[in-house]
């Protein structure tokens, strides 16, 4: 079971590579539509902004995992696969653990007796 206040850290951070995650997938499928019609000055401005994305979707995952928050798979799954693929992955895979986590935590709350919950 995870408490609470790990609980809420878990779900902001998600929220946050979620964020930077669609934003460089909007900004990949740009850049390379713009270099497939050879539109070198799209290029030139989106190619910065992509990668300045990148960069910071893997620092605000590597931050988690150096917080404790996820393990170093995380990360590396968005390094491997340069970006949105291994964060969305990542974000999935922390949400069904948030989802199992609660889970149990009312299955475990389900097996007390209502007598010993109320105090009794």
């Amino acid at each position: 079971m995870i408490p609470a206040l790990q609980v809420k850290r878990l779900q902001n951070r998600l929220r946050i590579v979620r964020l930077f995650a669609l934003l460089d997938l909007v900004l990949l499928i740009a850049l390379v539509w713009a270099a497939l019609t050879e539109q070198k000055d799209i290029v030139h401005i989106l190619g910065p902004l992509h990668g300045i994305n990148y960069l910071l979707l893997l620092v605000v995952v590597t931050a988690a995992a150096l917080d404790g928050i996820w393990g170093w798979w995380f990360p590396l799954a968005v390094l491997l696969t340069a970006g949105p693929p291994g964060a969305f992955i990542g974000e999935w895979i922390m949400h069904r653990r948030l989802r199992a986590s609660s889970v149990a935590a009312q299955e475990s709350v389900a097996s007390v007796p209502l007598a010993q919950r109320r105090g009794n």
